[in-house]
């Protein structure tokens, strides 16, 4: 006797699923820890989705920024929406007058675009959350997402991003220069870790 073979129906299509991501709106934001590594005394600023441990607590912000960099894309991906900036600032007890922080997107080398927030004066702590809306932007394999991070014009001003991944409170300290002392930062109130949440497209 021969057995009939039936076969099965078609199957049922993989269902996708995006960790890490707020789906709503078909919108999915991915928040990446702003941070300074240091390796063999070679300095790199960088962004990552986890919570990478940091020796390096803040670094100091210049007019001419410092470029906060994600590694090049495995896969296309295009960003649009608000885009929300979490960033600690202190600046040191020389620093006189007001200065802006300064935060702009970029892919690769190209501005898409920035928004900006008043730091006080001496010995000042400030949480900027910062809200940006970004327009709709492609990124190729390979492409790379940038967040500068600048200080406006104007001396003596000595403005520093807390950048500590695990929030901890920092204590004051003096750093090299002779820039004067930088107030210490209690994270319950002000936190030491310094994020960025970009929105990205999803194609469902």
């Amino acid at each position: 006797m021969t057995l009939p073979i039936t076969f099965g129906g078609d199957p049922e299509k993989a269902i996708a699923t995006f960790d890490f991501d707020d789906i709503q709106n078909g919108t999915g934001t991915v928040t990446y820890n702003i941070l300074t590594t240091r390796t063999d005394s070679v300095t790199g600023y960088t962004l990552l989705s986890d919570s990478t441990n940091t020796s390096t607590r803040d670094t100091e912000m210049t007019t001419a920024g410092r470029d906060f960099t994600l590694t090049g894309f495995k896969f296309p991906r295009t960003i649009e929406g608000d885009a929300i900036f979490e960033v600690t600032t202190a600046t040191t007890s020389s620093s006189t007058g007001a200065e802006d922080i300064i935060v702009e997107v970029l892919k690769n080398t190209t501005s898409i675009a920035s928004v900006s927030n008043i730091l006080p004066g001496a010995s000042g702590v400030q949480t900027n959350i910062m809200l940006l809306t970004l327009p709709q932007t492609h990124f190729k394999i390979g492409d790379q997402l940038i967040i500068n991070i600048s200080v406006g014009g104007g001396a003596p001003f000595h403005a520093f991003i807390e950048h500590d991944t695990l929030n901890r409170d920092q204590a004051g300290y003096t750093p090299p220069g002779g820039i004067g002392n930088l107030p210490a930062v209690t994270a319950a109130s002000n936190p030491t870790k310094a994020r960025a949440f970009i929105p990205f497209k999803i194609d469902l």
